[in-house]
């Protein structure tokens, strides 16, 4: 005679666990309105960096954005970690003493344990991107920190030309750039630059393995001691990373630290080696680089008090060439003959790093419109920015900007043939908060300034 009591009770159990882990990785939809997935905070990375803060408006939204509990509390995982504004939007590259808490996060170390039962949970073990990590990997000893007092140890050089550029819109660019990168420099030959191994992801917003090996992270020295990525850079040669001025003058000094680091061929920041699985087969890039600074070389024109951010472009050159392999390569400059058009999507890469917040542990990317420049330049002018014919505009999708790059990172375009070779076309200067709809990214030209690069490059 069947079992009847049995089965039943086995239907039930499946029943009642799908019910339980049904809400895992569901669609939801997040306070701000997103169209997300339900998953564990601890793999939600912008949420989880929330539970660093105090600030009752990001608490607020983190209860909010719950969606379930399986161990850890589930939550549906959007694309920012507090409500958005509907008014004029922050820029992100501002002076970071202006910035209001509710718009930023902050790394206070401080635990989280909610008063509403649903979410309250031990977070002592969870994993953080505060300063107790004390960057694994770094080697540097007590006898080279600096204080927030020293600018850097290193020498710091104003060089190039003096040509003032403050003209009201955007325009097309000069024309005054030679097409190769020669050799009175120490810029790779274009044979070499801008290639990658092809473990591409085509879809989503993690890069491969080995994609964008260019890619650089720049590393400072908080007060305490410790130390921590707050910009990223672009490897133009084995011994020089392109990259902003406001990453390595200014307020980020003094507000986070003395730069003192450039890592290359980083991946995962929060694993020792960085390793994939293709086909059954696990593949590992070597260890990442921690490369000493030798000297940083800000454009004469640069001004860190200058809120339109004219000639935000930096060298900084290695103390040692870096070897070149499969998960370090430079990049190509761009030349006049390849133009981007407005409409045409460009990628931006990184781990989401500024001077007060960080997104991702992984690399990430994300194809961004160039915008029209006099659109870009009337909207910049109603928050009292005007914008120069050096800089350009891309992004301006809800949602889509320069959250998933670094300040000082690159914004990039491929050639259009299948050697699928790459260029840098901008730098990540500074825009609206965090993909808000409508502000396209601010990016310095890269091809206004490549015979500078060129003559300060040796």
């Amino acid at each position: 005679m069947p079992c009847f009591k049995t089965d039943l009770f086995v239907i039930c159990s499946v029943l009642c666990y799908a019910l339980i882990n049904g809400q895992f990785r569901s669609s939801c939809t997040t306070p701000n309105g997103e169209t997300s997935r339900c998953i564990s905070i601890r793999s939600c990375s912008i949420l989880y960096d929330a539970l660093n803060t105090q600030d009752k408006q990001q608490l607020k939204f983190l209860k909010e954005s719950q969606c379930g509990f399986r161990g850890d509390p589930l939550v549906c995982c959007g694309s920012y970690d507090n409500y958005r504004s509907k008014s004029t939007p922050e820029l992100f590259g501002d002076d970071p003493s202006t910035w209001s808490s509710s718009n930023r996060r902050t790394n206070s170390g401080q635990n989280w344990d909610s008063n509403d039962d649903r979410l309250r949970w031990n977070v002592d073990n969870r994993r953080t991107n505060t300063d107790s990590n004390n960057n694994r990997r770094t080697n540097l000893s007590s006898n080279n920190r600096r204080t927030s007092s020293e600018e850097s140890e290193w020498q710091t050089e104003d060089k190039g030309s003096r040509t003032r550029d403050r003209t009201s819109n955007i325009g097309s660019g000069g024309t005054n750039r030679r097409r190769n990168q020669g050799s009175s420099s120490n810029l790779p030959d274009r044979s070499t630059c801008g290639f990658q191994d092809v473990d591409r992801i085509l879809d989503g917003q993690v890069t491969g393995l080995r994609e964008f090996p260019w890619m650089a992270l720049l590393q400072y020295r908080k007060k305490s001691g410790n130390l921590a990525f707050s910009c990223g850079g672009t490897l133009i040669s084995s011994r020089y990373v392109l990259t902003a001025g406001h990453c390595v003058r200014g307020q980020i000094l003094s507000k986070v630290g003395p730069l003192v680091n450039v890592r290359l061929g980083e991946y995962n920041t929060e694993t020792e080696q960085d390793c994939s699985n293709q086909l059954g087969f696990e593949i590992c890039n070597n260890k990442p680089v921690d490369s000493e600074i030798e000297r940083v070389i800000i454009h004469p024109d640069y001004s860190d008090t200058n809120a339109d951010r004219y000639h935000d472009v930096a060298l900084i050159k290695l103390k040692r060439d870096v070897p070149t392999n499969d998960f370090i390569k430079p990049i190509c400059l761009p030349t006049p003959s390849e133009k981007s058009n407005v409409g045409e999507r460009l990628v931006v890469a990184g781990w989401g790093r500024t001077e007060y917040a960080s997104s991702s542990p992984v690399k990430l990317k994300l194809w961004v419109p160039i915008a029209a420049a006099s659109q870009c330049s009337s909207k910049f002018r109603s928050a009292g920015v005007t914008l120069g014919n050096k800089q350009l505009c891309a992004g301006g999708e809800l949602g889509r900007d320069s959250c998933n790059g670094d300040s000082g990172g690159p914004l990039m375009r491929t050639t259009k043939n299948d050697s699928a070779q790459w260029y840098i076309e901008g730098i990540v200067s500074f825009g609206a908060k965090c993909g808000s709809q409508g502000w396209p990214g601010i990016y310095t030209r890269v091809a206004e300034y490549v015979e500078w690069i060129r003559s300060n490059a040796n």
